[in-house]
C-alpha cells in the first residue's frame, strides 16, 4: 500500500458524508467560498457547515482567511479554501486507480482465496509498522470505531465497526467480493504474528451501514 499524504486525522474527518460533500465543493471552487454559500450548495444549515469546516480545518484540510474589502461596505467575509488541493487530487486519482485495479483483478480471474492471501501480506506489513486492527484500518481510511464492551474485553475479543468505506464508489455486486476478500485478508495479516483469530467479518453495503469485525486473542496495539 502506498503512503497517503493525508494524515490519519484527515482521513477520519473525510469519513463523514457531509464533509466529503463540502470538500467536493471546495475542490471545484479554487477561489474559495463562504460558509453561507457552502450551506446553499450542500443543502445544510450554515451552523452545521461551520462545525464541519472547523473539523476539516483542525485536520489540516481546509484553510480560511478574511477577504480584503474592495469597494464593498460591511464586515469582511471569511473565505474557505482547500489547504492542500494536491492531496485531494491524490484521493481522486487513487479512487480512479482502484476502479482500474478491480477491473484488472476480475479479468485475471483471481479467486477470493488468492485475493485474500494478497490482503494478508498487506496486513502483515501494517503489523510490522506496529499497527493493530484499529490503527491499521484508520490508516486505510475506514474510520474504525472500537465498540468493544467490558464483557467482550474479558473474553479477549475486540469488536470494531468500519464506519466509512473508501472504496464505496467502486462497489458493485461484481466488485464487492473482491474488495471484501482483500480487507478480510488484511485483518488476518494483522493478527497473524500475534496468533489472533478472526471471529467475524460482517460486510454490508456501505450505503446502509458499517461493516463489523470481531477478533480474539491478539493484543490491541499502540493504545487501541
Amino acid at each position: 500500500m502506498s503512503e497517503s499524504r493525508l494524515s490519519d486525522e484527515a482521513i477520519t474527518a473525510m469519513a463523514h458524508p457531509s464533509r466529503r460533500r463540502i470538500v467536493e465543493v471546495l475542490t471545484a471552487m479554487s477561489d474559495g467560498v463562504t460558509a453561507f454559500d457552502l450551506a446553499d450548495r450542500v443543502d445544510l444549515h450554515h451552523n452545521a457547515v461551520r462545525t464541519h469546516l472547523s473539523i476539516l480545518s483542525r485536520a489540516g484540510l481546509v484553510s480560511s482567511a478574511r477577504e480584503r474589502l474592495t469597494g464593498r461596505s460591511g464586515r469582511p467575509r471569511i473565505i474557505y479554501r482547500l489547504a492542500d488541493p494536491a492531496a485531494m487530487a491524490e484521493v481522486e486519482s487513487g479512487q480512479a486507480l482502484v476502479g482500474m485495479l478491480l477491473k484488472l483483478v476480475q479479468s485475471a480471474g483471481l479467486t477470493e482465496p488468492e485475493i485474500e492471501a494478497a490482503g494478508v501480506e498487506d496486513g502483515r506489513a501494517l503489523a510490522g509498522q506496529g499497527m493493530g486492527l484499529v490503527s491499521g484500518f484508520r490508516r486505510m481510511g475506514f474510520a474504525p470505531d472500537d465498540i468493544t464492551d467490558a464483557a467482550a474485553a474479558r473474553r479477549g475479543e475486540t469488536e470494531v465497526l468500519l464506519r466509512h468505506c473508501p472504496y464505496a464508489d467502486s462497489i458493485t455486486p461484481e466488485t464487492a467480493p473482491t474488495i471484501c476478500a482483500l480487507h478480510r485478508g488484511v485483518v488476518r495479516g494483522i493478527l497473524a504474528d500475534e496468533h489472533g483469530e478472526l471471529v467475524a467479518f460482517d460486510a454490508v453495503d456501505p450505503r446502509t451501514g458499517p461493516c463489523r469485525v470481531v477478533t480474539r486473542g491478539a493484543p490491541r496495539a499502540d493504545g487501541e
